[in-house]
């Protein structure tokens, strides 16, 4: 799937939502042409992302750094936190303000996906388990706790060094 672009004003605030597959072929031309300075580039549509559009990501965020002109990632996706926890800079200096946590309920077969906010100077946890929105029995958490936000403590780490 293309990489499809949508924008909006949020509580006066520029939105960019990005959805689809960072691959080889993706071009981030008319993101960088409508993410103006301080936006938020919501990424929890981004489904996949494979080692040519890591390197195309890489270009894109390294460019806006060295332009000075930075935004913030928020509802990073499973498949964007995925490349946050194991390439280096895959957040260009960015902050992230907010990620997708993956939650399966084994009752109802729900699938569902919450927000967790990173903002604030205290390092953020994942809940184990939440209550499923279809059946009320337990949705466990579906990765690994001890990892899955392993790029916000790396980050929260280098602050405080």
């Amino acid at each position: 799937m293309a990489l499809e672009l949508k924008t909006a004003v949020i509580a006066g605030r520029p939105r960019v939502f990005l959805s689809g597959d960072i691959i080889e072929g993706s071009r981030f031309d008319a993101l960088s042409a409508q993410l103006p300075a301080g936006a938020a580039l919501d990424v929890s549509g981004v489904r996949r992302i494979n080692s040519y559009g890591v390197m195309r990501w890489m270009e894109f965020v390294q460019g806006r750094a060295e332009a000075g002109v930075p935004f913030v990632l928020e509802r990073c996706s499973p498949a964007f936190v995925a490349q946050l926890n194991m390439v280096a800079g895959f957040d260009g200096g960015m902050p992230v303000g907010s990620v997708l946590t993956p939650y399966f309920c084994a009752t109802c077969d729900e699938e569902q996906l919450a927000d967790l906010e990173l903002t604030g100077s205290q390092a953020v946890t994942v809940a184990a388990s939440l209550p499923c929105p279809r059946c009320g029995e337990s949705m466990e958490f579906d990765d690994l706790t001890d990892t899955y936000l392993a790029f916000d403590l790396r980050r929260r780490m280098g602050a405080v060094q």
